[in-house]
């Protein structure tokens, strides 16, 4: 028997959340144990109540503070199931509903690679929009160019990744003990493109499945490519809001991965989203 923990958290969105909970029931196969470590932060519309009361899976549910967005609360859920020592982690976002056997998928991806890498490997799910039919979520190749912190999704014939999204995760054990948890640097963005090029420092692959995960909307607002207007709102967002873009954890993660002309990936950064104009190709982390 195969254990896996499922880490997730949520906030103030009920029944999406609960809709992917459930859809884990009928993403694997019999042989799979799946344990959710889903930490709630600070809902108000029932989640970690009803949550706590789904029958036909495994659920420990932690009440968060308020204050933790993605990266802070997935920190917590994955030193929690920690403890148990599953043999897979999973990232999931509470917002991803899998398809019947997606889970098996991203295990048989693993399973098919394992040997060539050693165990030191990393799998991504690839998510779709139900809008557009595009890729929404997944991995990542550097984009062509100076910056070393412009990424590219994958073309047809790729699998290899550079770095990934954080959405539909698959890890071995071993990660935890040979990567570490997420960037403690980090609330909401860039622990997951962090974690990647961290991964891959440490001899890990990425590849992303073959097999589509799911759908999944992209909620890259910030990054669609329109010019902000410049006005005391945006500008406290953007430089100060966990979801914006942090001038110290934006700082942090070009120190940390641009390369000597981190000094101009910080700045362009915050020129483009209010001088310039973005490409929706392209993602700066």
């Amino acid at each position: 028997m195969i254990t896996i923990a499922v880490l997730m958290t949520s906030h103030n969105r009920k029944d999406v959340t609960l809709a992917s909970v459930r859809a884990l029931r009928s993403a694997s196969a019999a042989g799979v144990r799946i344990v959710v470590y889903l930490v709630d932060d600070a809902s108000t519309d029932g989640t970690a109540q009803e949550a706590r009361t789904l029958g036909g899976i495994e659920i420990h549910v932690v009440d968060g503070s308020g204050d933790l967005y993605w990266n802070s609360a997935m920190r917590i859920g994955w030193d929690l199931a920690v403890k148990d020592n599953p043999d897979f982690y999973l990232w999931l976002n509470d917002d991803l509903v899998l398809r019947n056997g997606a889970i098996d998928n991203l295990l048989a991806t693993y399973r098919a690679n394992e040997l060539q890498y050693s165990g030191n490997l990393i799998v991504v799910g690839r998510s779709h929009s139900p809008k557009t039919g595009e890729v929404s979520y997944g991995g990542y190749r550097r984009a062509p160019g100076f910056s070393r912190i412009s990424w590219r999704r994958l073309e047809h014939n790729e699998r290899t990744c550079d770095t990934m999204n954080g959405n539909c995760v698959l890890l071995p054990a071993r990660a935890y003990n040979d990567i570490g948890n997420l960037s403690a640097k980090y609330r909401h963005s860039f622990g997951d493109i962090d974690y990647g090029l961290r991964a891959r420092r440490s001899g890990y692959a990425i590849i992303e499945s073959r097999e589509s995960v799911g759908y999944q909307q992209n909620n890259f607002q910030i990054y669609s490519g329109a010019r902000l207007p410049l006005t005391k709102e945006n500008l406290r967002f953007v430089f100060f809001h966990p979801k914006g873009v942090p001038l110290n954890e934006w700082w942090y993660f070009c120190r940390t991965h641009a390369g000597w002309l981190w000094p101009i990936n910080f700045i362009l950064r915050y020129v483009k989203m209010f001088v310039g104009h973005q490409k929706r190709a392209i993602r700066s982390a």
